[in-house]
């Protein structure tokens, strides 16, 4: 074929042509959209993670202080009934650091909180002093543990924030390349 002179068959393959290339235009909006849409679904499960760990570490909180009542309590009662309250206080708190180590927050502040409530625990298990000198100190002993369970907490509510920002961070990078992308295309 010379010059402008296209026969029909010619037409049909260029018209062909065209369409391919629209429909691979159509195919790259689609795939666009679809990331689009899972940086949202994967924002909205973030928020949902997020409320999930800080629920999780004001639950914690809150055994920390009912271990601590049932704890003292204790000391001065010694009632089994309180000694009770206070290990399924402690049992749930273990198993909100296993729901919180399986979402990925850092293990090291999770041990921490652990390995003090084992302090805590040892100081429980041990026998009564004979003596008041002996009861005070291990009451004082209890109370020490029980601020630094305390702080570990409130630093665990802090990682929590942290975590949330990370993963806010970086679903906000995907959708801002994923906008820059496009960008790009339609020039």
């Amino acid at each position: 074929v010379h010059g402008s002179e296209l026969s029909a068959t010619d037409g049909s393959e260029l018209g062909g042509r065209q369409r391919c290339d629209l429909a691979g235009g159509e195919q790259r909006d689609l795939a666009r959209v679809q990331s689009g849409k899972l940086v949202c679904v994967q924002s909205r499960e973030a928020v949902v993670r997020a409320a999930r760990m800080t629920s999780e570490v004001q639950q914690l909180g809150d055994r920390g202080v009912n271990m601590e009542r049932a704890a003292r309590q204790y000391a001065v009662l010694e009632d089994h009934v309180l000694r009770q309250r206070f290990e399924d206080d402690a049992d749930d708190a273990e198993r909100l650091l296993e729901l919180l180590r399986a979402q990925g927050l850092a293990p090291a502040p999770l041990a921490a909180w652990k390995a003090k409530l084992g302090e805590i625990r040892a100081l429980m298990a041990a026998p009564r002093a004979g003596n008041i000198v002996a009861a005070r100190k291990r009451e004082t002993d209890l109370m020490t543990r029980f601020r630094e369970l305390g702080g570990l907490t409130g630093g665990l509510a802090e990682d929590v924030r942290r975590h949330a920002e990370t993963s806010n961070r970086v679903l906000q990078d995907k959708l801002e390349n994923g906008r820059v992308l496009l960008g790009q295309q339609v020039l």
